[in-house]
C-alpha cells in the first residue's frame, strides 16, 4: 500500500509542479517581453538645435502618445522606433531629415517611454499609433502625402498601417518582421536564449490569446501584396541571418517601386557610424526621389501643442 501510495504522489505531483514550473516561466518572459521596462529620453529635438512642438496623440483604442512634431518646408515623415527602445533613438535622424527640409513627426509607442499603454503588442496594435500620427498631421492642415522610416517593430507597424491609410506613400523599412509570432518569438531566443520549440510557441499561443492578434491579418506576408501605388525602401542591417532573410523575402512579396539596400548596423550607423554619410545619402535619396521636399504641405496649424 505504501509503495503504491508513493508512485500515485510521484504520478501526480511531478505533473503537477512540472506544469506550474511552465506556468511560472510562461508568465515571467511574458512580463518580461510584452511590458519592457520604461526608457525615457532626456534629449528632445530642441536638444539638437531643432524648432519643435510637443505633441499629445490619441488613438482609436484611447491610449494617449506622447511625442514631437518639428516643422519644416517639405512634407512630413513619420518616425517609429523598435521595440524598448524611445523616441530619443530617432534623434539623430530626425535632424538630418529636418536639415534636408522635410517636417518630422516622432513619438514613443505605446508602453514605451512617457506614452501610455500597458502591454507593447509588438507591433500589431501599434499600427494604431502610426495611424493616430497620421490623423494629427491632417487635422493640423497638412495635405500630400507622408514618408515613414519604422526600425524592426516600428517597420512593422508602419506597414500595417501603410494598408489602411493612403496618405502613407513612402516607405522606409528597417529590418521588418514578417509578423508579431516571429518577432515576439525572436526577442525570446536573444533575450532567454530559448530556442524554436514547444515551449516559444506556448508562450506566443499565450501572448496572442493575451494580446487579441490571432490570425493571418496581421501577417506582412499578407499585407505587403496589396500596398499598391506606395514606394518602398527595404534596408537590412544583416543583424542576424534570419533577419536579412525576413527583409529578402518581404521585398520579394512587395510590388513595385521597391529598393533594397544593405546597411550593415544601421542603429549604430546612424549615430557615430564611418558609415554614416553614406547612409544618410541613402535616405535623404530615396526621399527626394519619392517625397520631394519642395512639395508643398499647406500650412501648419499650431494646436494643441507646447512650443520648444
Amino acid at each position: 500500500m505504501k509503495s503504491r501510495s508513493a508512485l500515485s504522489f510521484v504520478f501526480v505531483t511531478v505533473p503537477v509542479l512540472f506544469l506550474t514550473l511552465m506556468a511560472v516561466v510562461t508568465v515571467f518572459i511574458l512580463m518580461r517581453v510584452a511590458f519592457p521596462e520604461r526608457m525615457h529620453s532626456e534629449l528632445t529635438p530642441s536638444s539638437l538645435l531643432m524648432n519643435c512642438q510637443q505633441i499629445e496623440l490619441r488613438t482609436t483604442d484611447n491610449i494617449k502618445l506622447l511625442g514631437y512634431y518639428v516643422p519644416g518646408k517639405g512634407p512630413s515623415i513619420i518616425l517609429c522606433h523598435d521595440a524598448g527602445a524611445n523616441l530619443g533613438d530617432l534623434l539623430p535622424l530626425a535632424s538630418m531629415l529636418n536639415q534636408t527640409g522635410y517636417s518630422v513627426l516622432l513619438f514613443d509607442f505605446r508602453r514605451h517611454g512617457r506614452s501610455a499603454g500597458w502591454i507593447s503588442t509588438m507591433g500589431a496594435r501599434e499600427q494604431l499609433d502610426v495611424l493616430a500620427a497620421v490623423t494629427f498631421l491632417k487635422s493640423r492642415g497638412l495635405r500630400g502625402k507622408i514618408g515613414l522610416v519604422g526600425i524592426s517593430m516600428g517597420g512593422y507597424a508602419g506597414a500595417l498601417a501603410a494598408a489602411k491609410a493612403d496618405e502613407l506613400a513612402s516607405l522606409i523599412l528597417v529590418d521588418p518582421y514578417p509578423n508579431r509570432r516571429i518577432l515576439f518569438r525572436d526577442r525570446i531566443e536573444e533575450q532567454f536564449k530559448i530556442s524554436k520549440g514547444p515551449l516559444s510557441h506556448i508562450i506566443g499561443w499565450v501572448f496572442a490569446l493575451c494580446t487579441r492578434t490571432t490570425g493571418r491579418r496581421w501577417d506582412l506576408d499578407e499585407v505587403l501584396p496589396t500596398l499598391h501605388n506606395k514606394s518602398i525602401l527595404f534596408i537590412s542591417s544583416q543583424t542576424t541571418p534570419q533577419t536579412d532573410t525576413y527583409c529578402h523575402n518581404l521585398y520579394n512579396r512587395t510590388p513595385e517601386p521597391k529598393e533594397l539596400a544593405i546597411i550593415k548596423d544601421f542603429n549604430r550607423t546612424l549615430l557615430l557610424g564611418s558609415d554614416k554619410a553614406a547612409l544618410e545619402q541613402r535616405i535623404t535619396r530615396f526621399f527626394k526621389y519619392f517625397l520631394p521636399a519642395e512639395q508643398h504641405q499647406g500650412r501648419v496649424v499650431s494646436a494643441g501643442g507646447t512650443n520648444r
